[in-house]
């Protein structure tokens, strides 16, 4: 369990206080995200890769939905990487009833894509933890080259495309200039290690729809952008997810949004 994940806890428990909590309503363990489903508002957590040496997944199953919200976001301070996934589907759906409630806290936008956000140049070197599969066509065409740290055995050197380098060693993003951590980071490791590679990257952004966690911890340690999700048809979400759907399907229902660290006026047209 993260530090960062530890601190996220704490803030988003400080900020719940005067807010109402829905009830839980259901439980999703996942092949490919966990969802925490409440009454109003539902967050999701990409699902580990793990392998388990019994048939059952998780404690105490059948009982999950009728755990409360907060108990079920405690679960993010577990040391198995299947429960903090729960545990971060609960942070986030949480987190979002703080940023439509405290939404002055925020610099928050929805018209504009992510990449947007980026000070991209011709000679920008951008680096990648986590496989983004939608951005890196855009990148590899409009940078110096794309290094993405990725440990799935499934991907492959030169599977990525021209420009595109692939590396399990966090230390190949030493040099980016910008830096795109994708939200799922989280779970099985740490911001920090790749914030300490590319110490000198101008720009900083964690994506992705497990990262709609409130952004506080991450802009202290000096992220630029979180951009996450929130679910307008709740309904039709779950069931895809249900079904084992994954970003590309549920991401249909859901608003995608950017909060910044602070107003950022160079964004590129």
């Amino acid at each position: 369990m993260s530090n960062f994940l530890k601190k996220t806890r704490a803030v988003l428990e400080s900020k719940l206080k005067g807010i109402h909590i829905p009830d839980t309503r259901e439980v999703i363990i996942g092949r490919i995200y966990q969802a925490v489903l409440l009454e109003g508002t539902m967050g999701v957590g990409y699902a580990p890769r793990k392998a388990t040496a019994t048939c059952t997944v998780f404690k105490e199953p059948g009982e999950l939905h009728q755990t409360s919200a907060t108990d079920l976001a405690d679960m993010v301070l577990s040391d198995d990487s299947l429960e903090r996934a729960v545990g971060l589907a609960g942070v986030n759906a949480l987190s979002q009833l703080i940023i439509a409630s405290k939404h002055e806290d925020y610099h928050r936008s929805t018209d504009l894509d992510t990449l947007k956000y980026l000070p991209l140049k011709k000679d920008s070197k951008v680096g990648m933890v986590g496989r983004i599969g939608p951005f890196i066509s855009f990148l590899a065409k409009n940078s110096a080259g794309v290094t993405i740290i990725d440990d799935n055995p499934a991907l492959t050197e030169g599977s990525l495309g021209k420009n595109v380098k692939l590396s399990r060693k966090i230390e190949d993003v030493e040099d980016s200039d910008i830096l795109i951590i994708t939200g799922s980071t989280v779970i099985e490791h740490s911001l920090i290690e790749p914030l300490k590679a590319a110490s000198n990257a101008v720009f900083r952004m964690v994506v992705g729809p497990t990262a709609s966690w409130i952004p506080d911890v991450a802009f202290q340690l000096g992220i630029d952008a979180v951009s996450g999700m929130t679910f307008i048809d709740i309904e039709k979400a779950f069931r895809s997810i249900m079904e084992g759907g994954g970003t590309r399907y549920f991401s249909k229902y859901a608003e995608k949004y950017t909060i910044t660290a602070k107003e950022l006026p160079n964004c590129n047209s």
